[in-house]
């Protein structure tokens, strides 16, 4: 499924690519991979991932997170939900 996953983001344009083998349970500050994307995204980028849960654990915190990036100026595209908040402005 991993490559699947990286064939499908790399198709897409993504320069980096970066795959989290735990639970979306787990404290944010345990998600190693997802804080690397994080840290690597500023004004302008655009995330991108495969499904929204990848993002967070509960809708209200996926929101939220979808909130915070766009206010930074970060966009997301959602692959299999398509989501692309670049489309709102």
């Amino acid at each position: 499924m991993e490559r699947l996953y990286d064939a499908a983001l790399r198709k897409a344009g993504c320069d980096l690519v970066v795959h989290e083998v735990v639970s979306t349970r787990v404290k944010e500050s345990d998600r190693q991979e997802l804080q690397q994307a994080l840290r690597s995204l500023i004004e302008g980028d655009e995330m991108v991932v495969m499904k929204l849960d990848h993002l967070d654990l509960s809708q209200v915190e996926v929101i939220d997170r979808l909130h915070s990036l766009r206010e930074s100026g970060i966009h997301v595209r959602c692959l299999e939900g398509q989501i692309i908040t670049r489309a709102l402005g």
